[in-house]
C-alpha cells in the first residue's frame, strides 16, 4: 500500500487468518524487494515520477 501523504510504501506480509503478521514501513528512499517475485521487481518511490 503506498501513502502519498506520507511517501511511504506499507509492505503486508505473511497472511493468516485474515491478517498480515508483518506491515512494513518503506521511506520512498528504500528499496523495497518483493518476496516471490524477481529482483527486476524492485522499486523506490524516490525513482517514480509521481508528478510532486
Amino acid at each position: 500500500m503506498i501513502d502519498a501523504t506520507t511517501n511511504t510504501i506499507h509492505v503486508h506480509r505473511d497472511p493468516v487468518g485474515g491478517r498480515y503478521r508483518s506491515i512494513t514501513p518503506w521511506t520512498a528512499q528504500d528499496v523495497v524487494m518483493p518476496a516471490f517475485a524477481p529482483a527486476e521487481f524492485a522499486l523506490r518511490l524516490a525513482d517514480l515520477d509521481l508528478g510532486g
